[in-house]
Order: structure tokens, then C-alpha cells, then sequence
């Protein structure tokens, strides 16, 4: 499943770091939502949605916001 994702850069008072998290539509209950990460996702991370609890798994990187994922 290929899901493009919105960067949550925070309140860009720095304390979160440079990339906290994403914003996306969860697969799972279909809501949009977001899982903080503190980094950059790259394949092999997971997000967790912070609603439903279940996670995603990027399989594959097809641009810097755009990825493959699996449902785990």
C-alpha cells in the first residue's frame, strides 16, 4: 500500500528535533492521524497510529514522503 506522508515539523521551537513525525491516513480506522518519530523515516521503520494503536511498516522509499507500506 503506498501512502504519501506530511511532515509534522512541531512548533519549530527546535525542542522536538529537526523532523518529530508525519501526518497520514491510517489504513487501519481510516482517520488521519500522526506518529511522532524524532527522525526521518527510512525502509524497515514502523508508524504507529496514536488513535487506533496499529502500526505500519515501510517497506519501500519511492521519493522523500512517499513510501510502500505494509499493514503489520
Amino acid at each position: 500500500m503506498e501512502i504519501t506522508l506530511t511532515p509534522d515539523y512541531c512548533c519549530g521551537g527546535g525542542h522536538c528535533g529537526p523532523m518529530p513525525g508525519y501526518f497520514y491516513e491510517c489504513p487501519h480506522c481510516g482517520t488521519e492521524t500522526q506518529a511522532r518519530t524524532g527522525f526521518e523515516l527510512e525502509e524497515g521503520d514502523e508508524l504507529k497510529c496514536c488513535l487506533c494503536k496499529e502500526s505500519i511498516k515501510a517497506i519501500k522509499k519511492k521519493s522523500n514522503f512517499k513510501f510502500e507500506f505494509s499493514l503489520d
